[in-house]
């Protein structure tokens, strides 16, 4: 082969070589997310009629260019009651699963010191039923040592599915023990699980949790877990006092079942951030969304 040949061939193997390596970063997209989002008036009611142009969300400060509608894809929830065997949230935890029964699928586990998973996620009438039953008043009521977090922790490896919007509801009457596991690990498994996380507890629990737990840390996991939790997902901390508890439970399906669906593509070269805001441009009302998400 000449030298003139091998030089035209040497050139050509050149480009090929360039084009390969240089293609899939030229080719690269931007990070899509699905955020779910609850817009609430002043009373409560939910907003139905948001538009896309009214919503306002930035990650790592940036404004999105954006899509908003009604979500319809079912919900999965995981319903944890921790009630030291009191059964006092039994008809709030009915309220609950008939208002969702049809437009999703919901697993229980009752807590009197350790979880108890009575059923898992189902939309079988029957199933909750039985499940329901079982958290009528089973044993002298304790509010001490309940391993919560640990039952949170779990659902939130499993509460995810394709196709689903995933959702915690906890309800509880404090008293919470502290546990091993790092705050952070299971604020990490919230986030990742993109489940709305509710807790919601009787007025003025919180004010009697000790400083230091059985493991010789600080118990402020328990709150940490609980309020950040909370905040990160887009859900909400409820103090419920008197016979509020039934109206309240409506009042958490109702929010779940009208979220609505956010979605947005970064823009190609655009480093991911793990700080979301979503606002809204109409006066009057307050959005509930997540504020972190995983990466």
């Amino acid at each position: 082969m000449r030298t003139s040949e091998r030089l035209a061939l040497i050139g050509t193997i050149a480009a090929v070589v360039s084009t390969v390596v240089v293609a899939p970063e030229s080719r690269a997209q931007g990070v899509t997310r699905t955020l779910y989002a609850t817009v609430t008036e002043s009373s409560g009611a939910p907003v139905l009629d948001m538009q896309t142009a009214e919503f306002d969300v930035r990650e790592g400060g940036r404004v999105q260019e954006i899509s908003a509608q009604p979500a319809t894809n079912p919900l999965r929830v995981a319903l944890i009651v921790s009630d030291g065997g009191g059964g006092q949230f039994q008809q709030g935890a009915l309220t609950f699963c008939e208002a969702v029964l049809g437009n999703g699928e919901v697993a229980i586990t009752g807590i009197v010191v350790q979880p108890e998973r009575l059923t898992d996620f189902t939309n079988n009438t029957a199933a909750l039923r039985t499940a329901i039953l079982r958290l009528g008043r089973r044993s002298s009521v304790t509010n001490a040592g309940t391993q919560l977090i640990e039952a949170i922790h779990d659902s939130a490896k499993v509460v995810r599915r394709e196709g689903f919007r995933s959702a915690i509801v906890v309800m509880r009457i404090g008293g919470e023990d502290t546990t091993p596991t790092a705050a952070s690990t299971i604020l990490n498994a919230i986030r990742a699980s993109r489940a709305t996380m509710y807790v919601i507890s009787p007025v003025g629990v919180d004010r009697a949790l000790p400083r230091t737990g059985a493991y010789g840390e600080s118990v402020t996991v328990v709150p940490t877990v609980l309020g950040v939790g909370v905040g990160d997902s887009g859900g909400r901390q409820i103090n419920i006092a008197g016979n509020t508890m039934r109206p309240v439970m409506q009042q958490v399906a109702t929010e779940l079942l009208n979220q609505y669906e956010i979605t947005y593509t970064l823009p190609t070269g655009t480093k991911p951030s793990d700080r979301v805001s979503v606002t809204s441009k109409r006066k009057g009302v307050t959005v509930r969304a997540p504020t972190r998400v995983v990466n």
